[in-house]
C-alpha cells in the first residue's frame, strides 16, 4: 500500500492496487533485503505488468527500509524517461533509504511509547477508583452511603452525566434501582 509520494507518483501511487500475487517492486526489494533496479519496469521480473501499466517511472531504483532486520517497506525512485543509475545515484539513495528507515522507525516507536503511557495512565486510573471503592466497602458505613460514595468516585473518574446502581432479583425476576446519581440534573436523584 503507497503511503507517500512525490511529483507524478503522487498522482498515480495512492490509486495502485496490487492484487495478491501481483509482484510489486516493494515486495521485490523486501523479498531481496537490498536494492534493486528495473531500467525497464514494464519488461521486468521485479514489477508485474499490470503494476507496470499504473506505474509512472519506466525505470526505477527500490530501495528496501530496514532497520534492525525489521523491514519496514520500501523507497522508489522512478524516472519517467529511461535511465542508467549510477553507482554514486545508488549508493546516496542507499543512504537516504538507511535515514528514512530510521525515521520511521523512531516514530513508529514514540506512538508505541505514547500509547504505552495514556495505556498506564488509564490502568493507574482505574486502580485508583478500585482502591477508592474498596475503601468505602471496608468502612463501617450504611447500604444508602457506600452507594453515594461509590457512585461519586465513578462520577469523579468518569465524569458521565449519570450513573445508577441497580440490582438484579432473579427469584421475582425484576431490578431495583438502588441509586441514581445525576450530575447534570441534581434534582432529579433519587433512590427508587
Amino acid at each position: 500500500q503507497p503511503v507517500a509520494a512525490y511529483q507524478k507518483m503522487r498522482e498515480t501511487n495512492p490509486s495502485m492496487k496490487a492484487i495478491k500475487g501481483q509482484q510489486t517492486m516493494t515486495a521485490a526489494v523486501l523479498q531481496a533485503e537490498n536494492t534493486l533496479i528495473a531500467e525497464d519496469t514494464r519488461n521486468s521480473s521485479y514489477v508485474d505488468p499490470a503494476i507496470a501499466a499504473q506505474f509512472p517511472p519506466r525505470a526505477a531504483m527500490g530501495l528496501p527500509l530496514i532497520v534492525n532486520e525489521q523491514k519496514l517497506g520500501a523507497a522508489i525512485i522512478g524516472f519517467e524517461i529511461g535511465h542508467i543509475f549510477t553507482d554514486e545515484e545508488i549508493t546516496r539513495g542507499e543512504q537516504v533509504a538507511a535515514q528514512i528507515a530510521l525515521a520511521i522507525a523512531r516514530a513508529k516507536s514514540f506512538a508505541h511509547a505514547q500509547e504505552s503511557a495514556k495505556a498506564l495512565s488509564q490502568r493507574n486510573s482505574e486502580l485508583s477508583i478500585l482502591y477508592q471503592a474498596s475503601q468505602v466497602i471496608g468502612s463501617a458505613l450504611t447500604l444508602d452511603d457506600v452507594l453515594q460514595q461509590i457512585a461519586s468516585i465513578l462520577s469523579n473518574a468518569l465524569s458521565p452525566s449519570g450513573c445508577s446502581i441497580s440490582l438484579w432479583h432473579p427469584e421475582q425476576d425484576y431490578i431495583e434501582t438502588l441509586l441514581d446519581y445525576s450530575r447534570v440534573f441534581p434534582e432529579l436523584t433519587e433512590k427508587s
